[in-house]
This record gives structure tokens, sequence and C-alpha cells, in this order.
């Protein structure tokens, strides 16, 4: 069975447009990657100024390890970013304007559960602190 890519049957300049809509999309999606890839580095500036009771240290230290899992996703993220533009312009060198490339989706799809895991590690962070 042959699978039919949606980009074949749209006029070049349609296919631009889409290239154009999709890295926009990207770069929002990297801002948003980004701003919550630092908020948790102040929650650790945080640690500083909280008190030296065991039992805040203890909670603190559970939660770390979640506020470590949003950092990094965050960061896989921003990476797949690039490697998300690297696919397209590789596409738009080659004249093809594609968005529907295998590594272009894969990409993007990692790119969009770093930020998933990443929001859902600093929503039980939260919770785990308050």
């Amino acid at each position: 069975m042959n699978k039919l890519n949606p980009m074949d049957n749209i006029d070049r300049e349609d296919k631009k447009f889409a290239v154009e809509k999709y890295l926009d999309q990207v770069k929002i999606l990297t801002a948003l990657a980004t701003t919550l890839l630092i908020s948790p580095n102040l929650f650790l500036m945080l640690h500083e100024a909280i008190a030296e009771s065991s039992q805040v240290m203890e909670v603190w230290k559970q939660a770390k390890t979640f506020l470590i899992t949003a950092n990094i996703s965050f960061l896989v993220s921003i990476i797949m970013t690039y490697l998300i533009y690297s696919s397209v312009v590789g596409s738009v060198d080659e004249g093809e304007y594609e968005i529907y490339r295998p590594l272009t989706r894969i990409f993007s799809l990692i790119q969009f559960a770093g930020i998933v895991v990443g929001c859902a590690a600093l929503l039980v962070f939260f919770f785990k602190i308050f």
C-alpha cells in the first residue's frame, strides 16, 4: 500500500506558504521551551532562600528530580528545533518545500513531547513543593 503525501497536489507557492507557517509554529514552540527552561532555574535559586528545616529539605530533595527532568526536556525540545530547521532547509534546498519528510515529523514529535514532558514535570514539582 502506497502512502499519499498531503503535499503532492499542492502548487509551489502554497508549499512555500506551508513551510513558512510551519517554521513560525516551530519558533513559537521554541520560545515557549526557552521561557520554561529559565523558570525552573529560578526555583533552584530560591533553594538558597528556603529555611534549613529538615522537613523542607526532604521535600525539596524529592521535588528537585522533577525540576531537573523539566530542564532536560526543555533542552531536548530546543535542540529538536535546530534539527527541524535543518530538515526543512534541506527540502527547500532541493526545491521540494516539503514539511512531511519522515525526519521532520519525528523531530517535531520529539520537540512537542519534550515540552509536554517538561510541563508535566513542572506540575509535579509544584504539587510536591506547595
